[in-house]
Parts: structure tokens; sequence; C-alpha cells
């Protein structure tokens, strides 16, 4: 979850998402085959971070560090679980499931309907003023009372005008208006998906499953296009559980009772 959206998988194969300011569900994403038992949410705006000492031309999922390589400081957890956006206008959630694919669901926001402004929206006299100069001007004074409730006084000598600084208030708890749409379904995976994470802002995301793999996908690919995929193996059982630690490296810890350290990207030429 994060500050826009509570994100929850199920097992009768779909994802509900629920509005975080109100709790109310506002979409169920449908198209899994079988129980969804792992989501990860990326969060709306933020900046897309690019990487120390990797090569712009090459896929970034398809890289890996060297000892060489400077290491960029882990970050603390966002404690919602969400990962930072990469510059998107919209959220985007990623699912896995039973029928052993990875979906990847964008949200698109529609832009807010333009409004003529009222008078509770201006913020300072000298807007008011602007609205008030299509007023006739009487010569003795005279309360206006708008259909907003806002009072304007017009004075016989100066004409200066007063206009209340209370505010309607703005309806912050509204859910965003928009579409979910499918991004991408990703195959690869031979068995049921147990975990995902999303690197804090870059298009990379990190599956586990029960066939004892890591899967690493660049999901910045345009839709329909298969994402870059890197396989990282290892364990040699069910991957139950997985985190991303700095900048390049997977945590992931499996029923064959090991924690592996994956490093996923490969070094810079200049840094051999």
């Amino acid at each position: 979850m994060d500050s826009d959206w509570i994100v929850l998988g199920y097992e009768r194969a779909h994802v509900n998402v629920f509005c975080a300011k109100t709790g109310r569900k506002t979409a169920t994403l449908l198209g899994h085959g079988q129980g969804v038992w792992a989501v990860t949410l990326i969060s709306r705006g933020g900046v897309r971070e690019d990487l120390v000492g990797v090569e712009a031309e090459l896929p970034s999922a398809m890289k890996t560090r060297s000892s060489s390589t400077p290491r960029r400081l882990a970050r603390r957890s966002d404690p919602s679980g969400a990962s930072r956006g990469f510059g998107l206008p919209g959220a985007i959630i990623v699912s896995g499931s039973s029928d052993r694919t990875v979906r990847v669901w964008k949200f698109e926001p529609i832009p807010p309907m333009p409004s003529s402004p009222t008078l509770t929206d201006l913020d300072d006299a000298s807007d008011a003023a602007t609205v008030a100069s299509s007023i006739t001007q009487a010569n003795t004074a005279s309360p206006i009372t708008t259909p907003t409730s806002a009072t304007i006084a017009l004075p016989t000598q100066s004409h200066v005008l007063s206009l209340s600084t209370q505010h309607r208030g703005r309806n912050n708890d509204a859910p965003q208006r928009g579409k979910w749409t499918l991004l991408h379904t990703l195959h690869g995976h031979t068995a049921t998906l147990r975990c995902l994470k999303a690197f804090h802002g870059r298009p990379i995301v990190v599956s586990g499953a029960r066939d004892g793999t890591l899967r690493v996908w660049d999901i910045s690919a345009a839709a329909g296009v298969q994402p870059t995929t890197k396989v990282l193996r290892g364990h040699q059982d069910s991957v139950r559980c997985l985190d991303i630690y700095g900048a390049n490296e997977v945590v992931s810890g499996s029923y064959d009772g090991d924690v592996r350290v994956s490093t996923m990207f490969v070094a810079h030429p200049a840094d051999n």
C-alpha cells in the first residue's frame, strides 16, 4: 500500500484495489487463471534513478556489479511496503499467481475536468479584484451574495474589495480518477509465484517462485513486448521471501534453509 492505494491478491484469482483515503474498493483486476499469492505496488511520481558505474546502452536487468564498482548505500524501506515510483503519472501493480505468470498493471489517471474559478477558490485580494471588476459598482455600499456564499462589499468611496479569508475545503479524500490496464503478462517461472519486490525509482521487478529461482524483469518495455529477463539460481527449494538491498542486490530466503544474496548487474568494462 501507499498513500493512494491498498492492493490485495486473492485465492479466487483476482486483485482488488482500494482507495487508501476512503477504504472503498475502486477496481478488481482480472486475468490470472489461479490464486494470486504475491503483489507489489510501485507508487506514482518519483524520479528514475541511475545506477552507479553501469553502461547506459546495456539492458539494465542484464548487468552485474564487480567488487570494484562503488556501492550505493542501502536506503531505509518504506514502512508501507510500496516502492518509490520512477516518474510515471500513475501507479503500477505487479501480481504473481499459481498460474506461473507475473502480470503488470498500469494506472492511467484521467485529468480532472476544467472548472471555472469560484470566489471561494481565490487566494488573495488581487485575484478577487479581477472578479469584482465585472460587477457594476454601486453608489452605495451593497452586499452581494454569490451562490457560493462569499460576500463582497463595495464601499461608496474607495470601492476596495473585501473578501472573506474562509475558503471552502477541498475534497482530498476522493480517489484518483482513471483506469487500470494490463501492461505485461510475464512468462518464465515453472511453479507458483510466492514473492515480488520492485526496486525504488527503477522499472525493475524481482519475482521468486516454488521452482527455486528468482527472475529479474525490466518492465520499462512497451505494452505487449516481453521485458528483459534474468534468472538467478542457487536455491534448492521454493523461494518464500525476498527483498532489495542497496542498488543491485537481492536477498532471498527459501525452504532449503538458506538465505542468499544475489548480485544482479554486470560491471562497467572500465571497472575490470
